[in-house]
């Protein structure tokens, strides 16, 4: 077929007689029929069209797309353009693979970086944030890095093989020897001569005696000793030496000999450091090639020669990249190729084999025709094989390296390793504890996934993303940063591993990579790697987060009420409800805390909760969709979220709003819960949250957070009717509910009303009985005060706490505190003791303020039924009972609570006088001694006028204070003495009265 007849075939429907100016594209068509160099310069393995994806039709298939020309006119490529290839995921289409035997024409076209198309499918929930094209070049552009491409030398290589001593005997040589020193500091003219004097006494060695024999070889000496300076390696491939050395490689030589010569080209080649194009290497590298074909049993001959062809083939192939054409003179037979190969080849001497994977390895190290040559699925597969089958690390890690770096040129090399060798075998080498193994292999892994084509099945290998994730806890700091990158290629290509890779504590590692940066690497460029690879990855994570929740919203609104989901519905589910892990794990993170939560993040976890809801209330059933255990794991990520952002209460603050409106409702529903743990849980966020938002508001004189409208819809109809369930459930329910009915009530004291409407009243005894065996527990401490809150309350009957005996759970409590309290340093005790003290005061307030309205109108000749007044006294007597811990508490270092217990002892004094026959024992006389002592004169009078009402009212009293009181009568002596220092009037009469009562002289 000719061109004119493959330009006008039916297949292309016209589109190559136009580009898409409507110009005729003869002159491309020109550029296709001249440019036959470029042909032979793609390895077959480009000439690949890839199959169809699965599940498109084949006129949508990456291969056929290739091959349709674009709507720019554009022609089939005989190459890929060096300068449209930097541009990573475009195919092209090649005409010709056929070898190439001789140097290409078209020198524009030398360096050819094929690329493979990448095809990616995506989940729904990822639409919102796909891979861009900045970021699939920022990957291509990470996967290889200098780590992975640097060099080392092949001749004289001590890791591949003892290099034989480079001592010589100068007496022994014919001519006079200058070392590499001297010879550094000649010029060129001179040292070119000296490279003639000694090429001209090895070609008159041709006698094959002994002696002559001894001599060739130490002039070879010579010659490979001095090759290690650059300016003298550089003139040897260019001096009339060189051929001699060419000559020394003929059949005819001795092996030494042969061996030696090849020494020297190797050393030069290794170390020269600039090649100019007149230097003629085609016929060097052609002998050296024939040396290795035509002694292919010659082991120690083919260890030699190899060396010193793969540093011929390295230096022209960097030499080639910089300049970026082909140079005549350089030009490499393709038999040398083939010859290096073969030598890798199994059955071969193990060190032969190290010296030519060794070559391929630095050869692959660039971009250009001689890499291209490598690149092919059989040396692929060759490279694979050398690396499981040998036993020597270092020949190990060369061939992996070389297969490394020919994946790069095509990543269908790896995949075929891949499909041949099974993914399980390939695993294993990755498991396999050598770092420069593990880096080469991952490394190749992460370019198949973002270069490569038809992925799917290996990114859906859960066995595959668990070995990659175990490299991220390798000590190597490049190797964790290309498990990053392959996580990331991962997770882009497959969302569903997301779940997995969050189990294996992805987010801990990321956060702690991120944290430590490059701290204790002595190379800054690996830690700037790190953080690249890093900021890629959690740039798509945090990117991923609304796409996620969006597409779990919309799919749980569509089956909302339903208890049998359709199976578009069920794919909807499975396909997003598992995927909501991810922002529980990274909500767990500070790193990606602020960069997740904004105001659509928490509108949609406030959907999600609703959702939580009617699943937890079975008004919807997705059971048959994802299955019991989906249900619960994806309930338990969505809580956990909330309990994240619950204990954050800079998120709440800034969020308030939304909070409020969007996410306590559907909380506070969830207090109903058949699930004890659900309901635990959401009582303790829904306590936590609602305990800030009321502390901001007491706190702040700005307008209050939680609004009358909340508090009646949410908190009167969702919570206090489960108020009763939650305080006699088992611990830490109740502790959570009663936190949280306090914090209500302090708020909104109206509450009062619903409380003894809901009949929650017994229920707050009930829990002070079960809990009876802590009276130091939270529980304890926030009932009494919730009771305290009641008896302040003007709207509270007192007649049901009396009815549900408050007066006796009070006597209990204090009996059962006070010993805990008696060091001093339990605080937990204290806190409780002052919570009753509190409540005590409170109840004898309202009892004397009873009795004193009854009082004041009974003298103002109002008719009051005193009975009543008898019967309120008679309900607290017992409390006078309470005396003795009261006038004990006196000496606690709590002011407070020393200020509580003077205001009770007052009050039990002003009510019952001098009911209580104990009052002034020696315990309590020494007690109010000290009290004496260390209260202000505040308190002083108050504790004075209780002793006053006590001698006065029992004459029993004022004799045991004259018989058994002395230190109190002496404390109250210095009173008197102190109030006169400081004209207290009130302080002495007081003092005066109560030792006058008392029989006492002052």
């Amino acid at each position: 077929m000719t061109w004119s007849e493959l330009v006008t075939h039916p297949f292309w429907k016209g589109q190559l007689d136009t580009d898409a100016e409507g110009k005729t594209s003869t002159a491309s068509l020109r550029d296709v029929t001249g440019n036959r160099g470029g042909l032979e310069t793609v390895s077959t393995s480009s000439m690949k069209l890839s199959m169809p994806d699965e599940g498109k039709p084949p006129s949508e298939s990456s291969g056929l797309k290739s091959c349709i020309p674009s709507p720019r006119g554009a022609r089939p490529q005989t190459s890929p353009d060096p300068r449209e290839t930097s541009t990573a995921g475009e195919a092209h289409f090649t005409i010709s693979a056929r070898p190439r035997s001789s140097p290409a024409k078209n020198e524009g076209d030398f360096l050819t970086k094929p690329t493979t198309p990448s095809h990616r499918k995506k989940s729904p929930m990822l639409d919102d944030c796909p891979e861009t094209d900045g970021e699939q070049d920022e990957t291509a552009r990470l996967v290889y890095g200098i780590w992975d491409l640097t060099t080392s030398p092949i001749c004289d290589n001590p890791k591949i093989q003892k290099p034989a001593s480079l001592k010589y005997d100068p007496k022994a040589i014919p001519m006079t020897v200058h070392s590499k020193e001297k010879l550094s500091k000649f010029k060129e003219k001179e040292l070119t001569s000296f490279l003639s004097k000694l090429a001209d006494h090895i070609n008159k060695m041709k006698d094959k005696s002994a002696s002559e024999q001894r001599t060739k070889c130490q002039l070879l000496t010579y010659a490979a000793s001095i090759c290690s300076t650059s300016n003298v390696a550089t003139l040897v491939l260019s001096s009339k030496l060189m051929s001699s050395l060419q000559l020394c490689l003929k059949p005819t030589q001795s092996l030494e000999i042969r061996c030696r010569a090849a020494r020297v080209i190797g050393l030069a080649a290794q170390n020269t450091q600039e090649l100019t194009e007149d230097v003629k290497l085609t016929e060097l590298i052609t002998i050296l090639t024939e040396v290795i074909r035509d002694n292919a049993r010659n082991v120690r001959l083919k260890q030699a020669v190899l060396p010193a062809l793969g540093e011929l083939l390295f230096l022209v192939a960097t030499h080639e990249e910089q300049m970026n054409r082909h140079v005549e003179a350089w030009t490499v037979p393709a038999i040398t190729y083939t010859m290096i190969v073969r030598c890798i080849r199994d059955g071969e001497d193990a060190i032969v084999q190290h010296f030519a994977s060794k070559a391929i390895e630095n050869v692959a190290s660039t971009n250009g025709m001689h890499c291209q040559k490598f690149s092919t699925n059989e040396n692929g597969h060759l490279l694979w094989h050398l690396f499981m089958h040998s036993t020597a690390d270092t020949l190990r890690v060369s061939a992996i390296m070389a297969l490394c770096r020919v994946t790069k040129q095509s990543p269908a090399i790896f995949q075929g390793v891949i499909e041949k060798a099974g993914l399980p075998a390939v695993l294993e080498g990755l498991a396999v504890n050598v770092p420069r193994i593990q880096q080469a292999i991952v490394t190749m892994f992460a370019w198949v996934l973002t270069e490569g084509a038809h992925l799917q099945r290996l990114v859906q290998e859960k066995d595959f993303t668990l070995h990659v994730m175990r490299l991220v806890e390798s000590p190597s700091l490049v190797i964790r940063a290309k498990a990053f990158l392959t996580v990331y290629k991962i997770i882009t290509r497959n969302p569903d591993m997301i779940p997995l890779c969050c189990k294996s504590r992805l987010i801990m590692f990321i956060e702690r990579d991120w944290r430590k940066g490059s701290e204790g690497c002595n190379d800054p460029a690996q830690g700037d790697y790190l953080l690249n690879c890093l900021e890629l990855l959690t740039s798509h994570l945090v990117e991923t987060v609304p796409g996620i929740l969006g597409a779990t919203v919309n799919a749980l609104n569509d089956v909302a009420g339903r208890k049998h989901p359709s199976s578009m519905q069920a794919r909807a589910l499975k396909a997003s409800m598992p995927l909501v892990a991810l922002p529980h794990y990274l909500m767990t993170s500070q790193i990606f805390r602020t960069k997740v939560t904004c105001e659509r993040f928490l509108l949609d976890l406030g959907d999600l909760m609703s959702h939580v809801k009617a699943l937890v209330a079975n008004e919807t059933n997705i059971d048959s969709a994802i299955g019991s255990t989906g249900v619960s794991e994806f309930i338990d990520s969505v809580l956990g979220i909330l309990e994240v952002v619950s204990q954050h209460p800079a998120l709440l603050m800034d969020h308030h709003q939304i909070v409020i409106e969007s996410i306590l409702p559907p909380l506070a529903s969830l207090l109903s819960s058949d699930n004890g743990d659900t309901r635990l849980f959401c009582l303790g966020m829904f306590a936590d949250v609602i305990s800030l938002y009321l502390n901001h508001d007491h706190l702040t004189e700005e307008e209050p957070l939680l609004n009358d409208r909340f508090l009646s819809e949410t908190v009167v109809r969702n919570l206090l009717p489960q108020m009763e369930q939650i305080l006699l459930d088992a611990d830490p329910l109740p502790l959570f509910g009663s936190k949280l009915l306090l914090a209500l009530l302090e708020r909104n004291p109206s509450l009062v009303r619903n409380i003894q409407e809901l009949d929650i009243v017994p229920v707050l005894f009930q829990a002070l009985i079960d809990h009876r065996s802590m009276p130091t527990s939270s529980v304890v401490r926030h009932v009494v005060n919730i009771l305290a809150c009641l008896a302040s309350s003007q709207e509270m009957d007192m007649r049901l706490l009396y009815d549900h005996g408050i007066i006796d759970q009070l006597m209990n409590l204090f009996r059962s505190v006070w010993p805990l309290c008696k060091d001093d340093e339990n605080q937990s005790a204290i806190t409780v003791l002052t919570a009753l003290t509190e409540l005590l005061h409170i109840i004898l307030k309202y009892v004397a303020g009873i009795i004193r309205t009854i009082l004041q109108a009974t003298k103002s000749g109002h008719g009051m039924d005193t009975e009543v007044a008898e019967s309120l006294l008679m309900s607290n007597k017992m409390l006078v009972e309470l005396t003795d811990i009261l006038i004990q508490m006196l000496c606690l270092s709590d002011s407070d609570l020393r200020t509580l217990s003077c205001g009770c002892l007052s009050l039990l004094a002003q009510l019952f006088g001098g009911e209580y026959g104990n009052a002034l024992t020696s315990q309590n006389a020494t007690g109010l001694t000290d009290a004496l002592g260390i209260l202000d004169a505040k308190e002083q009078k108050i504790l004075l006028k209780f002793i006053k009402r006590i001698i006065s009212a029992d004459e029993s009293q004022a004799k045991r204070l004259h018989d058994e009181g002395s230190g109190l009568t002496a404390a109250l002596r210095e009173l008197i003495h102190t109030a006169s220092s400081q004209a207290d009037t009130r302080v002495s009469s007081l003092v005066a009265e109560i030792l006058g009562s008392a029989g006492i002289t002052t």
